[in-house]
């Protein structure tokens, strides 16, 4: 009897042990849908700048500048001033390579602009050494001026500004200063009327008027 009830046991517990075993793994299932994103996160440092790209195409021309930078031509050439850190400026005059001097451009007596060299005379009106006014002409330039090199100009007409002109006259021999000086005057050309000479000038003889085509001509034009 002892022996049933333990065979009986044993085969309860064998039952048992063999419904707790584990069963073997199903298929998968299907996947569930995707999850909302989430936020984004904070930017990355910026990366190092890539190699540079090739030129583009040029662009297209500029309207032409205005000409307000003076420029050398073949016969006038621009005179500055040279600083000795480099910067430079000009002197407000050109050079004659012809003439090789100074000039600064005038009206002249044909109506013309030219670059004329020389300085000014102290009298606009042709003045003689001698009484009857029958001599060459002489002109007077001032003492404080640098001495002339070859020209002086000499007003002959106009009152204001732009509307002065002026005759270019070539010089003579620098003369003694005469103890007085004639000048033609009135609307007899015979009248010669004399007056003393100044110790501030110097008296150069006139060894032509020079005509205005001898000097280089200029137009006056304005920028667009």
């Amino acid at each position: 009897m002892q022996n049933r009830i333990i065979l009986t046991l044993t085969a309860f517990l064998f039952v048992l042990c063999a419904a707790c075993a584990p069963g073997t793994d199903g298929k998968d299932g299907a996947s569930g849908a995707d999850g909302t994103p989430g936020l984004a996160g904070p930017p990355g440092e910026q990366g190092p700048p890539g190699e540079a790209g090739p030129p583009g195409p040029a662009g297209p021309q500029g309207p032409p500048g205005g000409s307000a930078a003076a420029e050398s031509g073949t016969r006038l050439k621009v005179r500055r001033l040279a600083a000795d850190d480099g910067a430079t400026v000009r002197t407000g005059d050109f050079f004659d390579v012809d003439l090789n001097e100074p000039c600064v451009f005038r009206l002249a007596s044909d109506g013309s602009r030219r670059c004329m060299p020389g300085p000014a005379s102290i009298y606009p009106t042709p003045m003689y050494a001698d009484p009857g006014c029958s001599s060459a002409p002489i002109v007077a330039l001032d003492k404080l001026c640098a001495p002339p090199k070859d020209y002086a100009v000499r007003w002959i007409s106009g009152s204001c500004g732009a509307a002065l002109a002026f005759d270019v006259l070539k010089l003579g021999a620098l003369i003694e200063t005469p103890q007085n000086v004639w000048f033609k005057t009135g609307p007899n050309p015979n009248n010669c009327v004399g007056q003393a000479s100044s110790d501030a000038v110097d008296y150069y003889q006139i060894a032509e008027v020079a005509p205005p085509s001898a000097f280089v001509g200029a137009t006056l034009i304005k920028d667009p």
